[in-house]
């Protein structure tokens, strides 16, 4: 059997300055497609503050838990990245964060498929 190249898209590019409050989600995966999450790059770009966000940022996909920060204080201005992760989205789910703020910077990439 033949294999098929695949390559990797950026399936949700969450730009900060977004309207709050949320809910922040992705546009769902589209009909007769599925999404495989890969890698994710999470950045509070704030430039003022105490050094702290929320507690902690969750990125789910369709509804389940992807990601998770640490549970110690979001740090402004420090990347939290994943990678080599294998999480399928089906037709119609999307992407979510628990984000509070119009701060945040997030970008999932992964591959989109024929279902």
């Amino acid at each position: 059997m033949a294999t098929i190249p695949a390559y990797s898209i950026v399936l949700w590019d969450l730009v900060p300055g977004y309207p709050i409050p949320g809910p922040q989600k992705s546009p769902p995966v589209p009909s007769g497609m599925v999404w495989v999450v890969r890698t994710g790059k999470l950045f509070n770009t704030a430039t003022v503050g105490v050094g702290h966000g929320i507690p902690r940022v969750i990125l789910y996909g369709g509804g389940s838990e992807i990601f998770t920060t640490p549970m110690n204080g979001t740090a402004i201005g420090e990347l939290y990245t994943f990678g080599d992760t294998r999480v399928v989205l089906r037709d119609g789910e999307d992407l979510a964060v628990n984000v509070d703020d119009a701060s945040w910077s997030i970008r999932i990439s992964g591959f989109q498929l024929t279902a």
